[in-house]
């Protein structure tokens, strides 16, 4: 008897699926065409799966409607294989083919482990100290060359792939802890996550083993939620919120003022801390309008409770300004450009920033 290659089976039957892009937010439309699609190409596969069942337990099935437990694992096996080929197909199917060459050579990047964390600086103006850092990813090619993110975040969210750099970045978060700690220094480290990663109940358990493995208190981890806007499911990331929140983990809201996602979501998410957007913080010497949003938003992050810091102080005047504010936490190139840990390292320990000439 020939030998059976279930899994070939089941792949060469979803390269014949008539796959087509979805719309934004289908993700539930993806789920059901992917259900009613297993159950089709369970019907190629049953004869190959009922013959591997038979050979490997040593039996032959006396009625097709009856499966043993060993054949009825290797079902679930063999859907959840199936499953992911039909996901990833749905998830580049949107992809030109540029973009596929594009993700093609990003994940090669990421299997290479040529994606590090870099660190910045945030700086509290009160107490004249570096009290907390920014986890920011940064590519470097095989060149050499230092990728902006600009070049692949939006591909890799767009491909339902970011969460591949989000775990890395909280791996990167927790070793910045565990050094800083050994230095002596009492600082948080913040994470980015997506829409997607916050929709993901695995993020809490990826940073609960981050944090064990190198014994970090997970409490002087914040994580920083970015494009509000593509939340689709609240009750899932308010589950995931309250969880890190449960753990001590500051939850903050990235670019605030951006939109109106930002708005709505204030009411929905328990966040600490709010980071506003370098747009408006760049432009309060000189616009009334942009200086109006920050006081606004000050006033407002002071009824939630919460903490505020200003992103994209680029210079001693700004700074200065926000002091006179009340502002308290900035960060920004003129405080200090992201950089590798040991040189955050140095910077954090010894309290001097380094600041762009």
């Amino acid at each position: 008897m020939s030998p059976i290659r279930l899994p070939h089976v089941i792949s060469s039957a979803t390269a014949r699926l008539p796959l087509t892009p979805l719309a934004a937010g289908g993700s539930r439309a993806s789920l059901l065409v992917a259900a009613g699609a297993g159950l089709a190409v369970l019907g190629l596969a049953w004869e190959a799966l009922k013959g591997l069942a038979a050979r490997l337990v040593g039996m032959n099935m006396v009625r097709d409607d009856v499966l043993s437990a060993f054949a009825l694992a290797l079902l679930v096996i063999c859907l959840g294989y199936f499953g992911w080929q039909v996901w990833d197909r749905f998830q580049t199917r949107r992809l030109s083919s540029a973009e596929r060459r594009q993700l093609a050579q990003i994940e090669a990047g990421l299997s290479r482990g040529e994606f590090t964390a870099y660190f910045q600086p945030i700086y509290d103006m009160k107490r004249g100290r570096v009290v907390a850092a920014e986890t920011l990813v940064r590519w470097i090619d095989s060149s050499g060359a230092v990728r902006s993110p600009a070049e692949f975040i939006p591909l890799l969210e767009k491909a339902g792939r970011l969460h591949r750099v989000t775990r890395q970045m909280i791996a990167g978060a927790a070793q910045a802890l565990h050094f800083c700690g050994a230095e002596g220094v009492d600082i948080a480290i913040s994470v980015n996550v997506s829409a997607q990663d916050l929709e993901n109940i695995d993020l809490v358990g990826e940073i609960d083993q981050a944090c064990r493995q190198l014994g970090v208190d997970p409490a002087r981890l914040k994580v920083e939620l970015t494009e509000t806007h593509s939340l689709q499911r609240i009750d899932l990331a308010r589950k995931v919120a309250d969880a890190l929140a449960a753990r001590g983990i500051s939850i903050v809201l990235d670019d605030f003022g951006t939109g109106y996602a930002s708005l709505h979501i204030l009411d929905l998410l328990p966040f600490s801390q709010i980071k506003l957007d370098r747009f408006f913080v760049s432009r309060i010497a000189d616009d009334p309008i942009a200086l109006a949003i920050v006081k606004t938003s000050l006033s407002l992050a002071a009824c939630m409770g919460a903490e505020v810091v200003a992103e994209g102080v680029e210079d001693a005047g700004t700074a200065a300004h926000l002091a006179q504010m009340g502002i308290r936490y900035v960060q920004g190139f003129h405080l200090g450009k992201p950089m590798p840990l040991r040189q955050f390292l140095h910077v954090a320990s010894s309290q001097r920033l380094a600041l762009a000439g």
